[in-house]
């Protein structure tokens, strides 16, 4: 082969992969940016619904066969009038004779109420005792 052509050939090669790297050079120079004319900004408000999840703990109870508690409490007044007798031997009426220590029935203040909550507040009352 001629020295000619061979150096031809290696030069030719040299400028045609520096055209390639100079092509793929400007590819990946990442992207070119516009200039910005103008900005106005954006006045709306979005109200969008968004969902919430939590763990929350719930407890259930079970409804009582005797809400107003009426067996519970007959028998326990029976079931404490035996005991009281017996083992006070029948002296719970001497106890029974105390008079109170506050004139009864008392006048209380009217309760302050709240009618939007439908809360009652009786804390202006006075102490029975």
């Amino acid at each position: 082969m001629n020295k000619s052509l061979l150096t031809g050939l290696v030069a030719g090669a040299a400028v045609a992969t520096a055209g390639g790297v100079f092509a793929g050079y400007k590819m990946m120079s990442g992207p070119e940016y516009a200039q910005v004319l103008a900005v106005q900004p954006i006045m709306k408000t979005e109200k969008t619904p968004r969902q919430v999840c939590e763990d929350v703990s719930v407890t259930r109870t079970r409804e009582a066969k005797d809400q107003h508690k009426v067996a519970g409490t007959v028998i326990g007044a029976v079931v404490g009038g035996v005991l009281g007798n017996q083992v006070g031997h029948g002296d719970g009426r001497k106890i029974a004779t105390v008079a109170p220590s506050v004139t009864l029935p008392q006048n209380q203040p009217n309760c302050l109420s709240d009618a939007p909550t439908g809360l009652i507040d009786c804390g202006t009352w006075a102490v029975s005792r």
